[in-house]
């Protein structure tokens, strides 16, 4: 099973570098955590994806996701047999290129700068690379996820399941009692973000409170998040403290999720930072908001899980796994996996990210 979910992680990182783009398949928070007076480019690039640029548009983190279309060929027949028949396509790495992604000085804008098209032949060695063998591996069974339309279930009698939402102002105002009688059980609401410019800007998301409240009185288990942009551990610091003062005692049921993703089409603050910069902000902001009592999470996708974060040092902190495709393509375990940024539900007019938990039985 190890060596299925390698080959899996494999192709799937070369479906990305072959089809990584600006299309909104390619996106994995379209849009969502930057003000207008941090943009530049941004607008155009959200206007020709056809999202509104208003004035808390958001910045396209398209680096740090899978394209569900490019993966649909290599996971369209979900059954075990059918995964343990995937082959490793990959050639031998580009050494000039390797030797960039292996370099410690590399910088968030060093790996945007990279030929993705070249980078394509590299994926088997860098999912070689730089898995971690001692991180627990996602124990999940592929036959176990149904789909029903929209809905997703996990059945194993070992684990147990919940369905939810993570939302922001950009789902607009949310009849909270509609959406739990469809089966949702949890929502991840946007607590606030920084501006990806210059000045960096805090920001508390225009419907944080609103959804904090109308999903409580409705019954509904609730988290938060928080859209990074730190370009030091001081600054995840104060991320922290700025959300904890926002909160001020409000009690969450759920993680408090920290959510750094790298700006693909624009130029961003975070640009010249290290890729290492950003295990140090996780780090960060987790000590800060375990202090005042709240659960931390982290955020990932399988590129920032095998470039970017060190997960040895976050180990023991929940992940909340992003990929859309039919089942989570991740070599690591999670207990949050969001499944899709496109979901439909009544009582939100907006597309809507689609979540499940997963936890083992407990007797």
């Amino acid at each position: 099973m190890k060596k299925v979910l390698f080959l899996l992680a494999a192709v799937m990182l070369t479906v990305f570098f072959y089809g990584c783009g600006t299309s909104a398949a390619d996106q994995t928070d379209s849009y969502r955590d930057v003000p207008a007076a941090e943009q530049t480019a941004s607008s155009q690039n959200a206007a020709a994806a056809g999202v509104s640029s208003d004035a808390s548009s958001s910045a396209d983190s398209g680096i740090s996701d899978i394209s569900s279309e490019g993966s649909k060929e290599v996971t369209q027949d979900t059954s075990p047999e059918n995964m343990a028949e995937v082959k490793d396509p990959v050639s031998d790495p580009v050494p000039g290129e390797l030797d960039l992604l292996l370099d410690p000085s590399l910088t968030v804008g060093g790996l945007k700068a990279m030929d993705y098209s070249k980078l394509k032949t590299q994926a088997s060695f860098l999912i070689n690379h730089f898995l971690k063998n001692d991180i627990p591996k996602n124990p999940y069974k592929v036959s176990a996820f149904h789909h029903d339309g929209d809905l997703l279930g996990y059945e194993d009698p070992e684990y147990e399941y919940q369905l939810g939402i993570d939302v922001s102002v950009f789902q607009g105002e949310i009849d909270w009692k509609k959406v739990k009688e469809q089966g949702i059980s949890f929502a991840i609401i946007r607590a606030g973000y920084r501006g990806y410019g210059e000045s960096g800007s805090l920001n508390e998301d225009e419907l944080f409170r609103k959804n904090i409240a109308g999903a409580k009185e409705a019954g509904l288990l609730v988290g938060a998040y928080f859209f990074s942009q730190a370009v030091s551990r001081e600054e995840a610091e104060e991320e922290a403290e700025y959300v904890l003062s926002m909160l001020d005692g409000i009690e969450l049921d759920l993680p408090l999720v920290f959510d750094e993703e790298i700006i693909k089409n624009d130029d961003a603050r975070t640009d010249a930072v290290l890729l290492s910069q950003y295990t140090e902000n996780a780090l960060a902001f987790f000590e800060k908001i375990k202090a005042a009592g709240y659960e931390p999470m982290l955020y990932t996708n399988l590129i920032s899980e095998c470039l970017v974060y060190d997960l040895e040092q976050l180990e023991g902190i929940p992940v909340w796994f992003a990929g859309y495709d039919s089942f989570p393509l991740t070599p690591y375990e999670f207990e949050y996996w969001q499944y899709t940024e496109s979901g439909k539900l009544e009582g939100i007019e907006a597309p809507v990210d689609l979540n499940i938990r997963i936890r083992k039985v407990t007797s």
